[in-house]
């Protein structure tokens, strides 16, 4: 079943997306393109769901057709659903993400306690900018995740935010002994390192938030 409904739901975004390519080139530049699956789908997985039979998987469809078609709130009921039934599919959490924009709307989810509801806080508030929750919230995930390049990172991200450059140095030089051909993230120490050398030579330094 959620193979069937994932895929009419991205054969319905395939399709889309051609007609907007199409319609945007036309004489009017711009696109009305809808994803045609939406309504059937919308259907279907709203009477399995009544009906008590929908698994989380097809929650998690289901939250992509409400979110995009603009049912915003049933969406986050369904997809908080979705996560508390089945908690490991962080796209789940990704989408429920999007329809997190302030911080009211976050701490209303009613959310299980589990560690991939603590990965999904820390990556909301580092989007809405939170940065010092994102960095306590990182620090928590490292006690079960002592080894993790992945939550180290994170927590260097939330640091450099916090203009601890310092910290964020020390992290990645243990990232690099650890993984010596990291790519990703390595703007930042990039950053780092040359803040460290324009202050060296004329001061304190002065650049944006990546």
């Amino acid at each position: 079943m959620f193979l069937r409904c994932y895929a009419l739901y991205l054969a319905g975004e395939k399709w889309k997306e051609e007609e907007e390519i199409i319609e945007i080139e036309g004489p009017l530049g711009k696109s009305n393109a809808v994803n045609r699956e939406l309504v059937s789908l919308e259907r279907e997985l709203s009477t399995l769901r009544k009906a008590g039979t929908i698994d989380p998987f097809c929650l998690y469809v289901y939250g992509l057709v409400l979110n995009e078609k603009g049912s915003e709130n049933l969406a986050r009921s369904v997809l908080v659903e979705s996560v508390n039934t089945y908690s490991w599919n962080w796209s789940a959490w990704s989408e429920l993400q999007t329809l997190c924009t302030t911080i009211e709307t976050l701490h209303a989810l009613n959310l299980y306690n589990h560690w991939m509801k603590d990965f999904f806080l820390a990556s909301a508030y580092q989007e809405l900018r939170m940065h010092t929750e994102c960095l306590a919230k990182y620090e928590y995930l490292q006690g079960t995740f002592t080894s993790s390049n992945y939550v180290q990172a994170q927590i260097a991200k939330a640091q450099y935010n916090l203009r601890e450059f310092e910290q964020v140095e020390v992290i990645f030089e243990e990232l690099l002994r650890s993984d010596p051909y990291r790519i990703e993230d390595m703007n930042m120490y990039s950053n780092v390192i040359y803040a460290k050398e324009c202050f060296k030579l004329s001061g304190p330094p002065c650049f944006s938030n990546q």
